[in-house]
């Protein structure tokens, strides 16, 4: 009898386990990916990201593929020496040295909105693309 409860018992805790898997295996891309994402996809130069917020989120099927679009806003801090640039003119085609035709002083902040589009492997979620909306 009390061998028939040990094993009762463990195999409730095998299959508690087993669904907190893959529970945690299952949840969704959170504001902590969307920020690491950001950094590595956007480009800061002089600035520093003061705050990173997840405004909305949309999961996703295709193909057997699950993904997950995370939309953001995104405050930035200019830390830049001489100050930070927020648009460049290249000229035709590129072609010349860059000017900056948009420019904030050290210390101010601009906010950013845009989406990161993550895609699900066996080894989680990775981001794929990202959208700036200025």
């Amino acid at each position: 009898m009390r061998t028939i409860n040990c094993l009762s018992r463990l195999m409730h805790a095998l299959m508690c386990l087993s669904l907190l898997a893959f529970i945690a295996c299952s949840k969704s891309p959170n504001a902590a990916d969307g920020n690491t994402a950001f950094q590595k996809r956007y480009k800061l130069n002089d600035f520093a990201i003061a705050d990173f917020q997840k405004t909305d989120g949309q999961q996703s099927k295709a193909f057997g593929v699950e993904g997950y679009r995370m939309s953001f806003a995104a405050t930035l801090e200019c830390v830049g020496g001489d100050g930070c640039c927020l648009r460049w003119d290249y000229g035709p085609g590129g072609m010349y040295k860059p000017v900056c035709l948009q420019k904030i002083n050290i210390g101010q902040r601009i906010t950013t909105t845009g989406s990161i589009t993550f895609q699900k492997s066996e080894k989680g979620w990775t981001d794929v693309g990202m959208e700036i909306n200025r």
